[in-house]
């Protein structure tokens, strides 16, 4: 089995800007044993090494030049076919492409488990007539007690969470929605908001700020809603990610609608949201019709702006 430098460990650690006690809590490994293993004293195998990466979120594309020929590697491309599978929508593909997954020891990896399970739960939610909803919001509770043995939400505010199970936090809200359960939604996103860590992951903050206002304006709570929006727009403007950015200023325009400002105050916002939404899924994906009709409950036909 191929083995990872140690330097290359250490060179993540530094790049995360974590000490090694940080470090190894975090990866689940003893302090000691991280000294050896950056020293070249121990070692970490490909499986190991992913499983670190997806814990911080880093990319794996420059993995194929050290592994390329590798039973890790293989096993690692079983992987992300299973999530291009989601993504696009292709269950017997994924269905195949996880059947061999199973097979692999990358499998056991907890991150790479909770990452699939995750998606998989996430994609019920828009396959027509699935009634899923409690049994996948208890299943989401059971992949993040994949890594985190005595979670409980009351508790999200305490937690130092992994990218992964960030990525759990924002399908339980999700999940909350899809059950009808707005109030619930909005109390799981502000404690998540309050946990003090969150913020050091930029991205993921203003996600689960984004949908916070979403929800205000979901309960009528516009004045919430706008101070939600101004925060953003003011902190992390710059900042927000392609995929936040559409439906972050159709929902300002929204709010500014909503509460009776003048057309010529939301029109151009909720024209650039349009447009960027175009970019990002194309004109035939269903996304763009779902955001027409939604408009259209509001009185706003988008194509005649």
């Amino acid at each position: 089995m191929k083995q990872v430098n140690g330097s290359i460990v250490r060179d993540l650690r530094k790049k995360m800007g974590l000490t090694q006690e940080a470090f190894a809590e975090k990866v689940n490994v003893s302090v000691r044993n991280l000294f050896r293993i950056e020293t070249n004293k121990a070692h970490v195998d490909m499986f190991q090494y992913i499983n670190m990466l997806k814990i911080f979120d880093q990319p794996t594309d420059d993995l194929s030049l050290l592994f390329l020929e590798s039973v890790e590697w293989d096993a690692y491309k079983k992987y992300i076919t299973c999530k291009e599978c989601i993504k696009n929508n292709d269950k017997a593909g994924f269905e195949e492409a996880l059947a061999q997954l199973k097979k692999c020891k990358i499998y056991e990896q907890p991150y790479i488990y909770q990452d699939i399970e995750t998606t998989r739960i996430v994609a019920h939610y828009w396959v027509k007539g699935d009634d899923r909803r409690d049994d996948d919001y208890n299943a989401l509770i059971a992949v993040m007690k994949q890594t985190i043995k005595d979670f409980k939400e009351e508790n999200i505010t305490n937690y130092i969470f992994a990218p992964t199970e960030i990525n759990i936090l924002d399908a339980l809200i999700i999940s909350a929605v899809q059950m009808d359960n707005v109030d619930h939604a909005i109390e799981l996103t502000s404690n998540i908001l309050k946990n003090k860590y969150l913020p050091l992951i930029t991205p993921m903050y203003i996600n689960f700020v984004v949908k916070h206002a979403s929800f205000y304006i979901h309960k009528g709570k516009y004045q919430e809603a706008l101070q939600s929006f101004n925060n953003i727009m003011e902190n992390f403007a710059m900042d927000l990610p392609f995929g936040n950015l559409y439906p972050f200023l159709i929902d300002y325009a929204l709010v500014y609608k909503l509460m009776g400002a003048p057309s010529s105050t939301y029109e151009p916002l909720l024209l650039q949201g349009y447009y960027l939404a175009h970019l990002y899924f194309g004109e035939e994906h269903k996304m763009m019709t779902e955001i027409k009709n939604a408009l259209k409950q509001y009185d706003i036909d988008i194509e005649q702006l």
